[in-house]
């Protein structure tokens, strides 16, 4: 069994902050088409453009992307399907409408589709009757990468939902809950506007591995990688934090042959 699946609501404002932390400046528009290049299209968590991969959260920087901002909304969502516009904003790949998280004048949030293949595929951004010049991306297999404040922190909670702090460490022992982006396909396809409502692991054929300052963490230690619930485009990885750890432990993901950034994990106790 897994444990820590839930998404808890604290964890929300910090991840919302996480990923619109670089919206910039939101003033009026001209009315003119969409302007971005393939390398101010990049993974929402690593802010690279390098770290792409099929059902990625992603995000495009430009100009006049849209009128508005602002982010989604159970209104918008209904609790279970993700819009493929916010405000007559969109962002198409390989001519596929995708899920859009938030739109402002130089900022979108937005997910890779998930049936896409390794390959290079055309990007275009469309507001309200404009569309934007295609771009390329590039969208691999995988593309791990945590989502972090402060720089290199890892977003992380206690299996019960609470944040890890220096006033509420990790213990030696304890399941914790980190969250990332990239972690490439699961048991079951994911339908691309769905959003999951519960657990789901990555698929059989993809080897993950976590390496804490260093050290690989032994696969029984690893109690759960998969889909978040509630969170479409959203990964997390379960694990039991093994004796002897620094206080703050470096950590990286591998999946199969790609690793993530490295981050930190803040806040572990003896």
């Amino acid at each position: 069994m897994s444990r820590g699946i839930l998404f808890p609501t604290a964890l929300v404002f910090v991840l919302h902050a996480s990923l619109f932390a670089f919206a910039g400046d939101q003033a009026a528009i001209a009315d003119a088409a969409p302007t971005y290049t393939s390398s101010s299209v990049v993974n929402a968590a690593t802010q690279l453009p390098t770290d792409l991969a099929r059902y990625t959260i992603a995000t495009v920087y430009g100009q006049n992307l849209s009128f508005t901002t602002r982010s989604i909304s159970t209104l918008d969502t209904g609790g279970s399907l993700m819009p493929f516009q916010l405000d007559g904003v969109g962002v198409l790949v390989y001519n596929l409408p995708t899920p859009v998280f938030f739109v402002s004048p130089t900022q979108i949030n937005f997910i890779i589709p998930y049936d896409l293949t390794p390959g290079d595929y055309p990007l275009r951004v469309s507001r309200q009757g404009y569309t934007g010049l295609p771009v390329t991306i590039h969208v691999g297999a995988f593309a791990p990468g945590f989502f972090v404040y402060n720089g290199n922190t890892l977003i992380a909670t206690h299996a019960d939902g609470k944040l890890l702090s220096a006033d509420n460490p990790a213990q030696a022992g304890e399941v914790i809950v980190l969250y990332l982006v990239g972690l490439g396909p699961t048991q079951f396809p994911q339908s691309l506007f769905s959003i999951p409502s519960r657990a789901q692991q990555l698929a059989e054929s993809t080897p993950i591995g976590l390496l804490l300052d260093g050290t690989p963490l032994g696969s029984s230690a690893i109690l759960y990688a998969g889909l978040t619930p509630g969170c479409a485009g959203l990964y997390q990885i379960n694990i039991r934090l093994p004796a002897g750890l620094s206080p703050s432990p470096k950590v990286i993901v591998q999946v199969g042959t790609v690793s993530s950034p490295e981050a930190v994990l803040a806040a572990v106790s003896q």
